[in-house]
C-alpha cells in the first residue's frame, strides 16, 4: 500500500501539516479581538496562522529553555488549556473548524515543493544545515536548553547544542520544532520537519492577504486563495530556505512577513483614529507577537523590521501630526516584546555581532540581474536549480528563457505601478515598501562598495545573495497586488488566468522539488538521491540502517563512521540516527562537529573488533557485512589494509554507488595510510582503472616515505580503457603516496560539463601481499 501510494512519511507529513496549521488557526484567531473592528474579519481569515505560530514560538522558546519540551507535562497541558480557553470563546465552533481545513488545504498546496521529493522518494535534503536543528529537537525532548553539557560530555552529536549555547545564535525555530514533535508525539524530529517549513510558507503567503485585502475584496475566495499561493511556488528565499535547510530564515520570514504585512494598516488607523490609549496599545499586541516570534526565530531579520517600522512611522507622524498616538502603538509594541524576549536580545546581541564581523558564507557569482531575479522568484538561489545569471549559463536557451521570465514580471509590476503607489501611501503595504528598500540600498552597497572576501564574484556577493533572498516575501506582496490590479482589466479572463498560473505554478514547484534531490546544479553538491544510489524511501532507509546497527553490533561495541569526504553529511544523519550508541570517527573534515569535540575525540581511529559503516565500495574496511543500501554494516576483523587519506590535482570523487572515480586535468596525487599491516606482508598489489581523452603517455610514481620512487610508464590508444594490477616488490608500510600524470592534453568534458580533464582514474585499490 506504501509503495503505491507514497511513503509512510508522505503521510506523515501531511497529518501534521493539517494538525499545525489548524492549532496555529484556532490559536491565531484569537489575536483577531486586538484588532479595531473593521480588521477583524481580515485579520481572522489572512493573520490567524502566522499568530499561531508567532504565539507557538513565543511559547516554545519560553519553556524550551526551563524544561524538556517532551518529557514535561506542562508543555500539552498548556498548550490544551490555551486551546479550550480560546475555542470557548468563539461564538461559532464550525467556523473555527471550515477555517482550519480551509488554511490546511491552502498550506498542502503551498508545501507541493517539499512534498513531490516526501511523495517520491521519502526524502527531504538533510544534507545541510537540517542536520543541526533535527539535533536540537530531538536533544530538548529530554533536556532544558539551558542544561549545559560539560565538555568532557560533548559527543558528535551533541556539539549542535553546544555550539548554540555558546555562540547565543536563534533558536527559536527549533524551540518550535521541538515543541511540535512533542505534541504530536513523534520519534524523529524527521517526520515533523517537513511539516514545519510547509507551515510557515503557507502562513507568510495567506498573510500576504491582510494588506492587500482591499485589492483582493471583490475577487472570488478560490482565486484569492490561488493568487496568494503564487509565492510558494517560486524560487524566491521563502521557498528556497524552506528547500535547502533553512529553518530559523524559513520562520523567521514568514512571522516577520507576518508582522510587516500586518502593521502597515495598523500604522494609518493609529495615526488617524482618536481612541484613546488602552485602545491604541491593544491594537499593538497583535504586532508584538509576531515581532516577538520572528526574533525568537531569526534575530538577523529583526533590524530590518524595525528600521522598516520606524520609518513608515514618521512619515505618518508627520503626515497626519500624530506623535503620540504613535509614541503609544511604538511604547506597547516593544515594550511588551523586550519583556517577552528579556535575555534573548543579550543573545541577539551576541549572534549578530559575531555574524556581522565575520565571513561566512560562498561566493555567489550572479550578475546584478540575478539578484533582482531571485528578489522576484524566478531565478534559484546559491546551489540551487535555475541560475540562469551564472557564466556558464550566458547565451544559452535557458538564460533567455529567465530573462523573458524576469521581464514579464517587471512588466507587470510596471502595469500595477498605480496600485502600489497607492497602496503604499495608504501606509497599508508602506513598511514593506520601506524594507524593500533598506534591502536594495544594502544590495547595492554590498556590491560595489565592499570588496570580495572571495576569489570570484562582484563584493561580497553572499551578503548581496541573503539580502534578495529576504527580500522574496516582500517582493511579492507588490507582484501579487500587480496581479489583482488586472481584473478591471481583463474582467472575464482574468479568472482562467489566475487558474492557468496556479496550475503552471503547482507542476512546476513539485517538478523543480524532485529535480532538487535528483539532478545537479551550479555549484551544488552531489544530488541527494544520486548519492544515495536511487533508494525509494529515504525516511525508511535511516531507520533500516538504525535496526541494521543494532542488530550487527552488540551494545557495547563503538561504532566506526568510516564516512569521511564526500560521506561526511551522511555521516552526520548517522550520528542523528545512532544517538544511543557510542560513534568514532575522524571528525576533522566536518567542520559543523570537531570544533566543539574535547581533542581526544575529534581523530579516533578505528580498531579491530569495532562495528563499521561504511560505504559498500571496494576499498572498504569490511571484508564482508550487511549491506543496507549502499552502505555496509559488519565488525572489523583487523585485516591490513591501505587507506587513500588525501587525493590532490583531481576533481572531487564522483560515485555510481559500487564504483568511483576521478578526472583528472594533469597530474592526481594519493596520499596513503597503511593501518594493520601484517609484519609478513612484503609486498603490494597495485590496481587501478583508467582511460585517456586521446594517445596519452602515463607516468606513474610510486614514492616511498624516504622519498625515492618506482616509475611505470603506460601507454594509452585513443579513448581506450584500461586496467593497471601489479604486485610491487615494496612492502605495504613504505608506500607514502602515489602520483600519476600525463603528457597529453585536457580538453573541456562537455557542453555543460565546464571542467577540463585530460584522463579518468576509476576504483584505486592498494592491498597488502603476504606469502
Amino acid at each position: 500500500m506504501i509503495n503505491i501510494l507514497g511513503p509512510e512519511i508522505f503521510w506523515t507529513t501531511l497529518a501534521a501539516v493539517v494538525a499545525i496549521l489548524s492549532l496555529a488557526t484556532a490559536i491565531g484567531r484569537g489575536w483577531s479581538y486586538a484588532f479595531p473592528c473593521r480588521f477583524r474579519a481580515h485579520a481572522r481569515f489572512y493573520l490567524a496562522p502566522a499568530l499561531g505560530l508567532a504565539s507557538l514560538t513565543i511559547i516554545a522558546s519560553l519553556l524550551g529553555r526551563i524544561l524538556p519540551l517532551g518529557n514535561s507535562v506542562v508543555v500539552p497541558w498548556l498548550i490544551i488549556l490555551l486551546l479550550v480557553w480560546l475555542l470557548a470563546r468563539e461564538s461559532h465552533n464550525k467556523q473555527v473548524l471550515s477555517h482550519a481545513l480551509l488554511v490546511s488545504v491552502f498550506g498542502i498546496v503551498c508545501g507541493v515543493s517539499l512534498l513531490g521529493p516526501l511523495f517520491s522518494y521519502g526524502a527531504f535534503n538533510a544534507h545541510n544545515d537540517a542536520f543541526t536543528y533535527l539535533t536540537h529537537s530531538n536533544w530538548l525532548q529530554h533536556h532544558a536548553f539551558d542544561e549545559v553539557i560539560s565538555t568532557e560530555k560533548v559527543t558528535p552529536l551533541t556539539t549542535q547544542v553546544t555550539l548554540y549555547q555558546q555562540t547565543g545564535l536563534r533558536m527559536g525555530g527549533s524551540f518550535l520544532l521541538g515543541m511540535l514533535q512533542a505534541l504530536l508525539n513523534l520519534q524523529w524530529s524527521s517526520e515533523v520537519y517537513p511539516a514545519v517549513m510547509i507551515s510557515a510558507i503557507a502562513a507568510c503567503c495567506l498573510a500576504i492577504g491582510f494588506p492587500l485585502g482591499q485589492a483582493l475584496r471583490q475577487i472570488r475566495r478560490n482565486i484569492r486563495l490561488a493568487i496568494l499561493a503564487l509565492p510558494a511556488f517560486s524560487f524566491g528565499g521563502l521557498v528556497f530556505g524552506a528547500n535547502m535547510g533553512f529553518l530559523p530564515q524559513t520562520i523567521g520570514l514568514a512571522l516577520g512577513g507576518g508582522f510587516l504585512f500586518s502593521i502597515g494598516p495598523m500604522l494609518r488607523w493609529v495615526a488617524t483614529t482618536n481612541a484613546n490609549w488602552q485602545s491604541i496599545g491593544k491594537t499593538a499586541l497583535p504586532s508584538m507577537a509576531l515581532f516577538t516570534g520572528a526574533t525568537f526565530a531569526y534575530s538577523e531579520l529583526t533590524p530590518f523590521l524595525l528600521v522598516a517600522v520606524a520609518g513608515s512611522g514618521l512619515i505618518l507622524a508627520f503626515r497626519f501630526n500624530a506623535w503620540k498616538n504613535l509614541l503609544q502603538y511604538g511604547g506597547v509594541l516593544l515594550g511588551l516584546s523586550i519583556l517577552l524576549l528579556n535575555t534573548e536580545l543579550i543573545r541577539v546581541y551576541w549572534a549578530l555581532s559575531m555574524q556581522t564581523g565575520a565571513v561566512v558564507g560562498s561566493p555567489v557569482v550572479w550578475s546584478l540581474l540575478g539578484f533582482v531575479a531571485h528578489a522576484f522568484g524566478v531565478h534559484g538561489g546559491a546551489w540551487d536549480m535555475f541560475q540562469w545569471t551564472v557564466p556558464e549559463k550566458a547565451g544559452s536557451l535557458t538564460y533567455a528563457f529567465g530573462f523573458v521570465l524576469l521581464g514579464l514580471t517587471l512588466a507587470l509590476v510596471f502595469f500595477g505601478r498605480r496600485q502600489i503607489w497607492l497602496t503604499t501611501i495608504s501606509s497599508a503595504i508602506m513598511p514593506v515598501v520601506a524594507a524593500l528598500t533598506v534591502f536594495a540600498i544594502g544590495t547595492v552597497y554590498f556590491r560595489y562598495f565592499v570588496p570580495s572576501p572571495f576569489q570570484k564574484g562582484a563584493g561580497q556577493s553572499w551578503s548581496q545573495f541573503k539580502l534578495t533572498d529576504w527580500s522574496h516575501p516582500f517582493v511579492m506582496v507588490l507582484v501579487l497586488l500587480s496581479i489583482a490590479s488586472l481584473r478591471p482589466r481583463l474582467r472575464k479572463l482574468f479568472n482562467g488566468i489566475v487558474v492557468a498560473l496556479f496550475a503552471i505554478g503547482v507542476v512546476s514547484a513539485a517538478l523543480t522539488g524532485l529535480a532538487r534531490i535528483t539532478l545537479a546544479s551550479v555549484g551544488g553538491p552531489m544530488p541527494l538521491m544520486l548519492y544515495y544510489n536511487g533508494l525509494s524511501d529515504l525516511n525508511r532507509f535511516y531507520l533500516k540502517l538504525r535496526d541494521t546497527v543494532f542488530a550487527t553490533c552488540p551494545a557495547s561495541t563503538p561504532i566506526y563512521l568510516a564516512l569521511g569526504g564526500e560521506n561526511h553529511k551522511f555521516r552526520q544523519m548517522a550520528t542523528l540516527y545512532l544517538y544511543d550508541r557510542e560513534v568514532r570517527s575522524d571528525w576533522m573534515d566536518d567542520g559543523y562537529i570537531y570544533t566543539h569535540l574535547s581533542k581526544e575525540r575529534r581523530t579516533q581511529e578505528l580498531m579491530p573488533g569495532n562495528c563499521v559503516v561504511e560505504r559498500n565500495r571496494q576499498d572498504g574496511w569490511l571484508s564482508q557485512g550487511t549491506q543496507i543500501g549502499p552502505f555496509k554494516v559488519g565488525i572489523f576483523d583487523g585485516s591490513g589494509k591501505i587507506r587513500i587519506e588525501s587525493v590532490t590535482g583531481a576533481y572531487d570523487r564522483e560515485s555510481d554507488g559500487m564504483n568511483w572515480w576521478h578526472w583528472v586535468e594533469h597530474k592526481v596525487t594519493f596520499k596513503l595510510q597503511p593501518l594493520f599491516i601484517p609484519n609478513d606482508a612484503t609486498q603490494t598489489k597495485l590496481r587501478f582503472e583508467y582511460g585517456t581523452r586521446g594517445k596519452q603517455t602515463l607516468t606513474l610514481r610510486i614514492i616511498k616515505h624516504d622519498a625515492s620512487t618506482q616509475e611505470f610508464l603506460l601507454q594509452t590508444k585513443d579513448n581506450a580503457q584500461a586496467v593497471f594490477d601489479k604486485f610491487i616488490d615494496l612492502p605495504p608500510t613504505e608506500f607514502a603516496e602515489v602520483s600519476i600524470e600525463t603528457d597529453g592534453k585536457a580538453s573541456q568534458l562537455g557542453e555543460r560539463d565546464t571542467r577540463m580533464a585530460a584522463w579518468i582514474i576509476r576504483n584505486v585499490t592498494i592491498t597488502p601481499v603476504s606469502p
